[in-house]
């Protein structure tokens, strides 16, 4: 439908929140607990939790910030994974390897290309990074964009004629909102090296579609700024 109001949420710290009310909300990995309050405000909003195989099943903090925040739909890239039953009236979309780096391409200019050469932005050692290259010439582990960049291009696909209005997402690294076990050991700015060499390669049709409330990702993508209400 057209002129809806779609948000997609991140846990990038001391972002705002627009005050709208919105038709759909995705939320990638533990920001789906930053949905609980627009779920008190606007009850009629659809929720789609956004994570990944690993995180759900692998990071409590991300895994307990879903459950609680009862997503209408979960969709989860790598795989299958098992269900609380909790979740059981949530919607499932259970993405493979292969399904999500396809959908990735259709976004970006030079396609698969695109994508592969990103990898060469992944911060690491070399020798890391030659480990890295291995498993990607053979099918393994591919990931492409972050669950935050991939929320944004779900949100895109899902709603063609509205705008997007993005909160919590820099595309500049550093820690989440909430504390978590895993964020001592995760190099969060590597992936975000990725995400900043691809947003440049990002259709134009796409990008004039979205609207943002972080400074840091407004300067890399250059896309336009949301400056109305927020909570």
């Amino acid at each position: 439908m057209q002129n809806e109001k779609i948000l997609v949420l991140g846990s990038k710290p001391e972002s705002k929140l627009p005050k709208l009310n919105f038709t759909k909300i995705y939320a990638a990995n533990g920001a789906a607990s930053r949905s609980i309050l627009y779920k008190k405000n606007y009850k009629h909003a659809e929720l789609i939790s956004v994570t990944s195989k690993k995180n759900f099943e692998k990071n409590p903090d991300v895994r307990d910030r879903i459950i609680k925040s009862k997503p209408n739909r979960l969709y989860v890239r790598f795989g299958k994974v098992d269900i609380p039953k909790k979740l059981n009236s949530s919607k499932l979309d259970f993405i493979d390897t292969i399904d999500q780096l396809r959908f990735q391409s259709e976004f970006f200019k030079f396609n698969y290309l695109s994508l592969f050469l990103a990898e060469f932005f992944y911060k690491e050692s070399l020798y890391k990074k030659f480990k890295r290259f291995l498993k990607l010439l053979i099918g393994k582990n591919f990931q492409g964009i972050s669950t935050g960049f991939y929320a944004i291009l779900l949100a895109l696909k899902e709603n063609p004629n509205s705008k997007i209005i993005i909160s919590g997402i820099g595309l500049s690294g550093g820690g989440h909102f909430y504390k978590s076990k895993r964020a001592k050991k995760f190099n969060y700015d590597a992936r975000a090296a990725v995400d900043r060499y691809l947003i440049k390669f990002l259709f134009k049709k796409f990008k004039k579609k979205i609207l943002s409330v972080d400074n840091d990702f407004i300067e890399i993508s250059n896309v336009k700024k949301y400056n109305k209400k927020f909570f």
